[in-house]
């Protein structure tokens, strides 16, 4: 080899090397970008977690803040951060089946020891409380398998299993699969023991194998007793597994397993329907569905499958306060027992907090299975501090706390200071707290003050406070009111003196407007009883003058309320009268037949053909000239002058805009329209370039119409024109794109008013995670609004209803991205004040559109007109004129709308005696044409007007 040629070797090794160098270096830098980029994302991911949890601190009640943060720690592995936010979780919610097991899967995992593993038992401790669910229960049997090599395992395995079919084996959907893992876990400890056991066993072994075998049967008899789905496959199940040995027939009661195989199947036929119901129902008539379904079983008469029928309802319809009322209910008045009515009822108030009745039972079974003071006091201030909507349920809340506080003191045991303190201090709270919230509403019947009052006098023997609360009863408007005064003297009678009950009777008469018969034979019945002569008679002259008042009272509104009737009566007859349609021609005869010297006289009016001259100015003698009345001074008369020249407007061509009084008009080309959207719902203040902006990045705009009134200002809508039918499809889709802060209305063009549709749509119904707010300041903005309900949940959307200059109309609609956060800021801020002014908050439901009547086609052979109100057809008076417009034309010239053209003569010539040379006459002239009528010269005229005409 040449010395060339080995230098042409070592190059060629040295540029490969370097090649392979270079593939390194940029793989190394690969490596580290990718890194980079994973720093990148974790830190953005940490910085998100943290910005998450800090906002669960400031309000833990955000339930979609939660499902976040876990999401967002489970993809970065942050295992004490998950525990921590789960854990905080649980604490303000009941979880969800799915939220659990997700849980508990990452528990498993990590759970090592037994320690671990008796965390990971606790924790399903706590999640099969939350909701029946088959799933939890399954997983934790199977977790509990696990535990096999522990001492007792096989009956800590039994237990789970026992436990479970308690809880979920009658639910009749799903129930068979647990049945048919405890059988399966239980065959395979009979096939461990079958395989243990030998001729050489002892007794012990084989009485063992003997109970295995016996259990098993069990299992299958107590299965086959419940009415499950798929139960003829679970009995052929059993007698395949019968038939496998011949001596697993011993002692086998057949006969019983039969028959309660066929009641199980008779209840399965009976409840299909209702399960079927179920399936196939939507969430606003499931409940409908699940109280039908309820109430059937409880006609049955087992309570057992009523419980796991109203725990299925519970658990898909966690937020229907009333499914848990009544399921309370049921089992505080049938079951009674406190370890299956307490759970219940605290988990009903954890999941529909808002709900007062359910929080009143609560307490109240508290005090029926006598837990402590301190226990119920707790529950009572949960309740406080959870917020209800209005003041009747706190007033309610208060009231059965005080009845328990009164229960609490034994009364029998004469006065106990400490008791009766607290007692009181509850019933003046009671009133502060409402008075604090809601002023006079919050007790408007001042119950409490009335039940204060009463245990004052009745228990406590302190009538001074009994008369002070009297005093403040009566100082909020009830004064007025005789049953207040009555239930007061009642109580004086009873606990009172004398002196106290003389001077209430005289007030209540003076101060009782509604009913003082009642406060005076109260009295008079109380002086007969213990009074004297004198304050009888006292007591009778008080009456009768309080009476002759109240009579006379009664006298004057009796009157006054008479009065208004007649003039509502009198308008409504006016208004009947004036609205009657009156034939013109029997008002004009109804009216001469009773006017003396005309009643006589009754000329006829003449129609003329349309085209044809007026008769006045056919007759043009020299007499007419001398009628006519001479004009007032500085009268300029005012020649009517028509442009012939000018074309219709109807001639016009239809792309040439017109200019009128009220604006530009553009002739509409109905040929444009596939490829014409119409927009609405814009700002005023948009103008034609920014629509101009949008819409061009769409496609190639042809016309851009801004339709604006006659000061030149944007009405919010325009007609936008594209090139092509494709680019207005387009269009269509980017419907409700917000352009400068206002949702756009998009919609196909169409000409015909009739078939348009409305642009703006919007749903009718009941939009649970929408609030309607009103009563707001108007100088309120939209980031002091958002401000304000915030902290109650992850906001969607605020917005405030403005007039068309912008200004605040007061109104406001706040849209939460979940329907729980915005039930929560309802309860929180309906009530809530402002200076002056109090805001009222509610569940965002838009009234429904009224549906216009549908056009007919114009390519119908019949058309339908839909005239709208007062469009009907018109009693016009001569020359096209309205009833209520004033004619000057005399009524011998007005024509009749009944006459036929056919009768009208033709006009002819007068003479100049102001003869009609017409051989038509006024009378009948035989030929049926009596409604016709000789035209009148001037002297006719005259002679008519001056009443010489014979």
């Amino acid at each position: 080899m040449s010395a060339e040629d080995v230098y042409e070797s070592e190059k060629m090794e040295t540029d490969k090397m370097s090649d392979k160098d270079k593939i390194s270096d940029k793989s190394s830098d690969s490596e580290d970008e990718s890194s980079d980029e994973t720093s990148d994302n974790e830190e953005e991911q940490d910085k998100q977690a943290t910005q998450l949890e800090k906002k669960i601190k400031r309000n833990p009640y955000e339930y979609n803040t939660y499902i976040e943060l876990i999401k967002l720690l489970q993809k970065m592995a942050e295992i004490d951060r998950l525990r921590k936010a789960r854990e905080s979780m649980s604490k303000h919610f009941p979880l969800t089946p799915e939220l659990w097991l997700s849980w508990l899967k990452d528990e498993m995992g990590l759970a090592t020891s037994d320690i671990e593993r008796t965390a990971v038992a606790e924790l399903f401790e706590r999640a099969v409380q939350d909701y029946l669910s088959v799933d939890l229960w399954l997983e934790y049997a199977q977790f509990s398998i696990g535990n096999m090599g522990l001492q007792y395992g096989v009956k800590i395995v039994r237990d789970t299993f026992e436990r479970a079919l308690t809880s979920v084996g009658l639910h009749v959907a799903k129930g068979a699969i647990l049945w048919e893992a405890y059988r399966e876990f239980e065959n395979v400890m009979l096939g461990m023991l079958q395989a243990k056991v030998n001729a050489d066993s002892n007794d012990a072994q084989k009485q063992e194998l003997d109970a295995q075998k016996k259990r098993m049967v069990a299992i299958f008899r107590r299965q086959l007793a419940c009415p499950l789905l798929d139960m003829e496959k679970t009995y052929q199940e059993f007698t395949e597994w019968l038939n496998e040995e011949p001596d697993r027939r011993d002692d086998v009661d057949m006969k019983n397993i039969e028959n309660g195989f066929k009641k199980a199947l008779l209840k399965l036929s009976k409840i299909l329907p209702f399960e079927e119901q179920l399936l196939s129902s939507d969430d606003a008539s499931r409940a409908e569905h699940y109280r039908a379904y309820v109430q059937h079983e409880i006609s049955e008469g087992d309570p057992a499958r009523v419980q796991c029928l109203y725990e299925r309802a519970v658990a898909e319809l966690c937020l229907d306060a009333s499914i848990w009322l009544e399921y309370v209910e049921y089992l505080y008045s049938t079951l009674k027992i406190d370890t299956v009515v307490l759970p219940v009822c605290k988990r009903a108030v954890r999941n529909c907090p808002w709900s007062s009745p359910l929080w009143q039972h609560y307490m109240k079974a508290l005090e029926r299975y006598e837990k402590s003071f301190d226990e119920i006091k707790e529950v009572m201030e949960q309740a406080l501090s959870v917020g209800f909507s209005n003041a009747e349920d706190y007033r309610n809340l208060w009231l059965c706390y005080i009845d328990y506080m009164r229960r609490r003191v034994d009364w029998s045991k004469g006065y106990q200071p400490i008791e009766v303190a607290e007692l009181r201090g509850t019933f003046n709270r009671a009133c502060e707290h409402l008075a604090q919230y809601f002023g006079l509403q919050g007790d408007p019947n001042c119950d409490i003050l009335q039940y204060w009052a009463r245990i004052e006098a009745a228990h406590c023997g302190n009538m001074e406070k009994f008369r002070l609360l009297w005093s403040d009863i009566l100082g909020q408007g009830h004064e007025k009111t005789a049953a207040m005064w009555l239930e007061y003297i009642q109580w004086e009678r009873a606990f009172g003196d004398n002196k106290h009950l003389r001077r209430l009777f005289p007030r209540a008469l003076m101060c009782t407007e509604d009913w003082p018969e009642s406060i005076g034979n109260a009295w008079l019945n109380y002086e007969r009883d213990e009074g004297t002569l004198d304050s009888f008679e006292f007591c009778m002259s008080k009456y009768k003058s309080r009476l002759k008042q109240i009579n006379d009272l009664r006298k004057r509104i009796a009157e006054k309320q008479a009065e208004m009737i007649e003039q509502d009566k009198w308008r409504q007859e006016r208004r009947q009268e004036k609205g009657k349609k009156q034939n013109p021609k029997d008002t004009w005869k109804k009216k001469h037949e009773t006017e003396g010297k005309w009643a006589a006289v009754a000329p006829k009016s003449t129609l003329t053909k349309p085209g044809s001259k007026n008769i006045a100015e056919v007759a043009s003698t020299p007499s007419k000239q001398s009628s006519v009345a001479e004009p007032p001074p500085g009268y300029e008369k005012r020649e009517r002058t028509v442009d012939t020249s000018e074309e219709p407007s109807a001639k016009k061509s239809k792309g040439e805009k017109m200019e009128t009084e009220h604006g530009v008009t553009v002739v509409h080309d109905s040929s444009k329209d596939n490829r014409t959207v119409f927009v609405s719902n814009l700002d005023y203040s948009v103008t034609e370039d920014r629509l101009k902006e949008v819409f061009s990045s769409i496609g190639t705009l042809t016309d851009l119409r801004l339709v604006k009134d006659y000061k030149g200002r944007s009405k919010g809508f325009c007609y936008v024109e594209f090139s092509s039918v494709a680019e207005a499809e387009t269009a269509l889709k980017r419907d409700r794109e917000p352009m400068d802060g206002r949702p756009m209305f998009i919609s196909k063009c169409d000409s015909d008013k009739h078939t348009r549709q409305s642009g703006f749509k919007y749903s009718s119904t009941l939009e649970k995670n929408k609030l309607f707010v009103k009563g707001l300041p108007l100088s309120m903005t939209k980031e002091e609004l958002e401000e304000i309900f915030k902290p109650y949940g992850s906001l969607k959307d605020v917005r405030i209803v403005t007039y068309r200059n912008g200004h605040s109309k007061g109104l406001a609609y706040v849209e939460f991205d979940d329907e729980a956060a915005a039930a929560h800021a309802l309860i929180k801020t309906d009530g809530m004040t402002f200076g002056e002014r109090t805001i009222s908050v509610a569940i965002s439901k838009p009234p429904e559109r009224k549906n216009t009547p549908a056009a007919v086609s114009s390519s119908s052979s019949s058309s339908v007109s839909v005239t709208s109100l007062g469009g009907g057809v018109k009693d016009l008076g001569p020359r096209g004129r309205g009833r209520t417009q004033v004619s000057l034309l005399p009524r011998a010239l007005q024509v009749s709308r009944n006459t036929s053209a056919t009768n009208v003569p033709a006009p002819s010539s007068v003479t100049s005696n102001g003869s009609n040379s017409s051989s038509t006459t006024n009378g009948d002239d035989g030929g049926g044409s009596g409604d016709a009528r000789k035209p009148m010269s001037n002297s006719d005229f005259r002679q008519l007007l001056l009443g010489t005409k014979k």
